[in-house]
């Protein structure tokens, strides 16, 4: 295993030194184009980018609201599984913590899965009016 281990670690060691040797080279083909290239093009090409930009951000208005829905599944999942395993043991049933953590994991995964399908529902609906205004 220690053998697999070294190998591995030298090879890396290796493509990353060839890698940084290759990139290198592609920077300065990179830099010896731009130079040839005249500066209004490059004005033009800017602004191209910043409208671009522009409109990116309008796709990521609903960035917060994906991370909060799925904070929020994943916590009423946490909760419903801690419920749902408590209940079990309540009743005396033979429950093993195997159980206990699939029952977590399942929960868990189910609502924040739900939170996520209710988000992209509400961000398909704003797309579809944004599309209808213009």
């Amino acid at each position: 295993m220690d053998a697999v281990l070294i190998c591995g670690i030298v090879f890396y060691a290796l493509y990353k030194i060839i890698e940084l040797f290759v990139r290198q080279k592609e920077r300065r083909l990179m830099v010896e184009k731009l130079g040839e290239i005249s500066p209004e093009v490059m004005r033009t090409n800017a602004e191209l980018l910043g409208t671009v930009q522009m409109n990116g951000l309008k796709g990521n208005q609903f960035f917060t609201l994906r991370w909060a829905a799925l904070l929020i599944g994943a916590g009423v999942g946490w909760f419903l599984g801690w419920v749902l395993f408590s209940v079990l043991k309540n009743q005396n049933l033979y429950v093993s913590y195997d159980t206990y953590s699939l029952t977590l994991v399942a929960s868990t995964a189910i609502c924040a899965g739900i939170a996520l399908l209710i988000v992209y529902l509400i961000e398909r609906k704003a797309y579809k009016e944004r599309k209808k205004e213009e």
